[in-house]
């Protein structure tokens, strides 16, 4: 059983437009719910491909220097070829993926590859 939420996200002053947002299992949703007690450093968070996606985008944001290291809290100086590089593989998973995804996650992944490009053009040219 699943649902589907409509909303649009922000992770780290990332705007990701998605009409649809579809979790599979419910079992996944109570994971990923926001409770008073601290989740255990022990329990790793499921992983599907929009978290798979999200980190990878929130790595070239670090890489831009755009986002705190989240290992450290501290700025970071922009590494723009590593950003490249995570941009680059964003683009290859998008080619590769083309007629697999779900619409949600494909709204994700197009969304995301153009708002990092654009962020690293804005870098490279001035």
């Amino acid at each position: 059983m699943g649902f589907i939420c409509r909303a649009n996200m922000e992770v780290l002053g990332l705007r990701i437009k998605a009409d649809d947002v579809h979790f599979g299992w419910t079992e996944r949703i109570e994971d990923r719910r926001v409770t008073d007690n601290a989740p255990s450093s022990d329990e790793p968070r499921p992983l599907d491909f929009p978290t798979f996606l999200l980190s990878l985008g929130t790595s070239a944001l670090v890489q831009l220097g755009e986002a705190p290291d989240p290992a450290t809290g501290r700025g970071v100086a922009a590494d723009l070829s590593a950003a490249r590089q995570t941009i680059d593989l964003l683009a290859i998973l998008e080619a590769k993926t083309q007629g697999n995804l779900e619409e949600a996650e494909e709204n994700l992944l197009k969304n995301l590859l153009r708002d990092l490009r654009m962020r690293f053009l804005q870098k490279v040219s001035g």
